[in-house]
């Protein structure tokens, strides 16, 4: 059998633990953005087709293949830089919206600090060890690769379900949020939860 590429186990693998950990302290991060861009609690933003096909497209499709690009070619393989590299990007995106919102931006920080860590720096680190251990052995099986990415769609549904819920109105005809009410998994992303929403609205609570 043909090797597969590289990049597809990076893929694969950056896009399980960055899915994941945004899972567990999403909601928190809604807290934020809500206020930020006053979206009232994202009580009918981003709960359509159209928006959970954007993020993939841009995330999964184009911005791991570009940190692929950027890890190899321009970093020569170093894993500090690359973490590095991705705390100053994910910083600058999460403060941007807060910079230029009138909401209360001390109360923010401590988020947006937590998130630019622990999504970026944590998750590049975490996902660079498991890459550099594993993606020989998985670029030589298939069925490897077959099951890393029915784990990834997996965690993507269960990530775009929490994102859902985060305020439950506008969903009674989502296909997702009643696949994931029928499976328990908001019971699931109880338990898995680090820092919790202070939001009222919030379904977890």
């Amino acid at each position: 059998m043909t090797k597969i590429p590289k990049l597809v186990p990076w893929v694969l693998i950056f896009n399980v633990v960055i899915y994941f950990l945004m899972t567990t302290y999403w909601h928190r991060y809604l807290d934020s953005w809500s206020e930020s861009y006053q979206h009232q609690n994202f009580s009918s933003y981003n709960k359509n087709i159209f928006s959970f096909v954007y993020f993939i497209a841009l995330f999964t499709i184009i911005g791991l293949p570009l940190l692929y690009f950027i890890y190899f070619n321009v970093l020569k393989q170093n894993g500090v830089y690359l973490a590095a590299f991705i705390w100053f990007c994910w910083a600058h995106f999460d403060a941007s919206p807060t910079l230029f919102s009138d909401c209360d931006k001390l109360n923010q920080i401590p988020i947006l600090l937590f998130d630019s860590i622990y999504a970026g720096i944590l998750w590049v680190l975490i996902s660079l060890w498991l890459f550099r251990r594993y993606h020989e052995s998985i670029s030589k099986s298939l069925i490897k690769v077959l099951m890393l990415g029915s784990i990834n769609v997996l965690v993507m549904l269960v990530f775009f379900y929490n994102w859902f819920i985060y305020n439950r109105q506008h969903t009674e005809n989502n296909w997702l949020v009643a696949f994931g009410d029928k499976l328990g998994w908001n019971k699931l992303i109880k338990y898995i939860t680090v820092w919790k929403s202070q939001s009222k609205q919030n379904s977890l609570l």
